[in-house]
């Protein structure tokens, strides 16, 4: 879906891309700051026990979009999920209300373009002839500011995204083919969930006996010389033949 809001975690991941340039005086230096009680970054978990069940969630190509009424239902509320990280808080005046929601650094809904840069200083760009305003931190944490007839209708917080982690992988060679824990193969992986999808699609793509495969029947985590690992058992499709299959999952474990 195309929305304002994924325009502009597009722009918070490339702010020197075609913005007008901004005479001086130089932006005014800003930190990361809480906003409406959210902090970038914070995971989905802890935004709901902040604000509750969201009217919906919409899945978008840059994540999970969560959408509330704010300020006694002026304002509409969008938060991007990317990874299980808040990295985008933007909130606009609905069609037809008002509302003076503020940011922590001067910027409110509703206020004229001249006295936002009265607020907070000169921007670190402008787009789309003024409609846009961007402020920015060293962090990469960007603000932006939508510009409606001369007022602010909307304020968005973005920060960028978090690096897509490596896919799992199960690491097998001469030393490593699973048939012990001396000889586990070892998992790469991020979480435990990653790490158990790994050893299943390994096992599942071996054959065995006559064109047959392995079928998982069991599985069983062990802990030993400071060291995870899980056990595997499984049973060939066609010779019936069973074995176990040992995993070190010490890198994910509890992830």
């Amino acid at each position: 879906m195309a929305s304002a809001l994924v325009v502009c975690m597009m722009l918070a991941l490339a702010p020197d891309v075609g913005p007008s340039a901004v005479p001086s005086p130089s932006p005014t230096p800003i930190t990361t700051a809480a906003w409406l009680g959210l902090a970038l970054g914070e995971t989905s978990s802890n935004v709901r026990v902040t604000l509750g069940k969201p009217l919906e969630i919409l899945p978008t190509s840059a994540g999970d979009l969560w959408r509330y009424d704010f300020d006694s239902h002026n304002v509409g509320l969008e938060l991007l999920f990317d990874q299980d990280q808040l990295v985008n808080i933007a909130a606009r005046v609905k069609p037809a209300k008002r509302s003076s929601l503020a940011d922590p650094f001067g910027g409110a809904l509703g206020m004229s373009a001249a006295a936002l840069q009265t607020a907070r200083g000169a921007p670190i760009a402008t787009y789309s002839n003024g409609a846009s305003i961007a402020y920015g931190a060293s962090d990469g944490v960007r603000w932006f500011y939508s510009i409606d007839s001369g007022l602010v209708s909307a304020i968005e917080e973005s920060k960028p995204l978090p690096p897509t982690p490596p896919p799992a992988q199960v690491i097998a060679d001469a030393t490593h083919d699973g048939s012990s824990i001396a000889k586990a193969l070892v998992v790469t992986a991020t979480t435990d969930a990653d790490a158990v999808n790994a050893e299943y699609v390994y096992i599942r793509g071996l054959e065995c006996g006559v064109s047959g495969t392995w079928q998982v029947s069991g599985q069983h985590p062990i802990a030993q010389g400071g060291h995870d690992y899980d056990q595997l058992h499984a049973a060939c499709t066609t010779s019936k033949v069973e074995r176990d299959f040992y995993f070190d999952v010490t890198t994910s474990f509890g992830r």
